[in-house]
C-alpha cells in the first residue's frame, strides 16, 4: 500500500514526488520527519496572521493550489496518522512531535484548503489511542476558530468520547466543551450526565471551574452567567436562577457558587488591578481547589463553607 506525497514550490518553480510506502516503516519515518521540517522551514519564511486562510498546508500531499499560485496546500490522505499509528505503534512519538510543535511553537489556528486547522488528523488520531491525548483536543480546539465552527471541530470533539466513553479525561473535555470550546453550539452538546457516579460529578464541577479560567479577561459574573449557570443547569439538573428566591436552596447554592468560582477564579493581570502575583494567584488557587465542597454539600443548607483565600486580593 502505498500514497504520493507531492510537494510543489511555485515560487520556485520545481516539483519534489515523494512515495509513501506503508509496509516499508523506514519509508514512513522518513516522511513523517520531512513534512513536519517542511512546515518547520516554510514557516519560517513566512509571516502568518492569526486564523489565516494560507499557507495552506498539512502533512498529507503539498502541491500547489490553481486558485493562489503563491501559496502550497495539501491534498489530504484519508486518516494517514491513524493508518501509521495501527501499523507501528512505536511511532507515535513522531505523531508527538506534529502537535506539540503545533501548539507549543505556533500556538495558533492556521486553517487548510479543506476548512480544517493544521493537525487537526494527528491529534485525531492519538486522541482515540489513549486517554491521555485528549488533553491535546482541548488545546488544540482553543487555537481554533470556535465562534465558526463546523462538522470538522465537532467530529474532533466526539471521537474520543466514542472511543472511552465516561472517564475523567473525558469529562474534562466535556467541561471544556461547555465553557472554552462554546463556540457556536458548546450549549448544545448532549451528553449522558444522568450516568455519572457522585464522584463524577464532583470531577466535572472540578473541571468547570479550571477550564473557565480560559477566560481570563471575564469577571466572575460574567463567566457565571455566561458559561457555568447553564453547564451546572445541564449536568446536575439544577435550575440556577438569581431572581429565584422563592427556592431557599437555588438561592444557597447560588451565592456558594459565586464564592467557589472567585476562589478558584485566574485573571489577566492588565485586565484586573491585582494584590498579588501570578504564583502567588496560582498557589491560592491551588490551595482552594483541595478545599472544594462536593455537590452535595453545596445545595445542603446547613452545610458551613470552607474559608478561601482569595486570588487577588491581599489579606
Amino acid at each position: 500500500m502505498s500514497q504520493d506525497i507531492q510537494i510543489s514550490l511555485p515560487e520556485h518553480g520545481f516539483e519534489t514526488v515523494f512515495i509513501i510506502d506503508f509496509e516499508d516503516k523506514e519509508n514512513v519515518i522518513q516522511v513523517l520527519d520531512l513534512g513536519l521540517q517542511w512546515i518547520k522551514d516554510y514557516l519560517a519564511n513566512k509571516k502568518l496572521k492569526k486564523w489565516a486562510l494560507n499557507p495552506k498546508v498539512e502533512p498529507y500531499v503539498l502541491k500547489s493550489d490553481p486558485s493562489d499560485e503563491d501559496f502550497p496546500y495539501i491534498e489530504l490522505g484519508i486518516d494517514i496518522f491513524e493508518d501509521i499509528l495501527n501499523l507501528y505503534p512505536d511511532l507515535e512519538p513522531k505523531v508527538v512531535k506534529w502537535v506539540e510543535y503545533i501548539l507549543e511553537d505556533i500556538g495558533y489556528g492556521i486553517l487548510t484548503y479543506d476548512n480544517k486547522y493544521l493537525g487537526h488528523e494527528a491529534v485525531a488520531a492519538l486522541a482515540i489511542r489513549d486517554k491521555k491525548y485528549i488533553k491535546y483536543v482541548i488545546d488544540f480546539l482553543q487555537i481554533n476558530d470556535m465562534d465558526h465552527e463546523d462538522e470538522t471541530q465537532v467530529f474532533l470533539l466526539h471521537k474520543p468520547i466514542q472511543a472511552f466513553g465516561i472517564c475523567d479525561e473525558v469529562l474534562e473535555l466535556v467541561a471544556a466543551r461547555f465553557c472554552s470550546l462554546c463556540g457556536q453550539h458548546g450549549q448544545e452538546m448532549s451528553f449522558p450526565f444522568e450516568k455519572l457516579t457522585e464522584a463524577q460529578q464532583n470531577t466535572y464541577l472540578k473541571y468547570l471551574l479550571i477550564d473557565i479560567n480560559h477566560f481570563k479577561r471575564y469577571t466572575v459574573e460574567d463567566r457565571i452567567e455566561t458559561w457555568l449557570n447553564h453547564a451546572i443547569s445541564i449536568a446536575f439538573d439544577l435550575e440556577i436562577d438569581e431572581d429565584n428566591e422563592d427556592e431557599f436552596v437555588n438561592k444557597i447554592f447560588n451565592e456558594r457558587l459565586h464564592t467557589i468560582v472567585k476562589a478558584t477564579a485566574d485573571y489577566a493581570p492588565r485586565k484586573f488591578q491585582l494584590g498579588d502575583t501570578a504564583e502567588e494567584r496560582l498557589a491560592k488557587i491551588e490551595r482552594n481547589m483541595a478545599k472544594l465542597p462536593t455537590l452535595k454539600q453545596l445545595q445542603d443548607p446547613d452545610f458551613v463553607m470552607p474559608e478561601f483565600d482569595i486570588p487577588g486580593e491581599r489579606t
